[in-house]
C-alpha cells in the first residue's frame, strides 16, 4: 500500500539519518536513509535535489560502515545526476566530487 508522505517529513527523517551517521549508529542510518531515498524518489522524483541529497547521504554511510565499492558506485551515478541536474559548478556537485575523490583515495583506487 502506497501512501502520501509530506516532503518537510522526509527532510526530517533525512537529518534523523544523519543525526545516526554522526553518532556512529551507522547501520541505523543506512536504514533509515534507505527509506527515505525510496520515498523521495516516489514523491519528489529521482532527479529532485533532495533526492541526490540523500543518495548522497546513503553513500557516506556506505562508506563510513566499510561499504566502500557501493559507496563508490552510489556515489558516481548521484555525481553524474548532480552535473546533469544542477550543473558541474553547483555546490553539492563539487562537494560529491570532493567526496568522491576522497572515498577512492581510501579505496586505493
Amino acid at each position: 500500500m502506497l501512501f502520501f508522505v509530506h516532503p518537510e517529513t522526509l527532510t526530517t527523517r533525512n537529518n534523523l539519518a544523519i543525526s545516526y551517521w554522526q553518532a556512529g549508529r551507522t547501520s541505523e542510518a543506512i536504514t533509515l536513509l534507505e527509506t527515505v531515498l525510496t520515498d523521495r524518489e516516489r514523491v519528489l522524483g529521482r532527479d529532485h535535489p533532495h533526492t541526490l541529497t540523500t543518495r548522497n547521504n546513503l553513500a557516506a554511510s556506505y562508506w563510513q560502515a566499510g561499504r566502500t565499492s557501493e559507496a563508490v558506485t552510489l556515489l558516481e551515478a548521484v555525481l553524474s545526476d548532480l552535473e546533469r541536474v544542477l550543473g558541474s559548478g553547483h555546490p553539492d556537485t563539487l562537494i560529491a566530487r570532493d567526496n568522491l575523490a576522497a572515498m577512492r583515495r581510501s579505496a586505493g583506487s
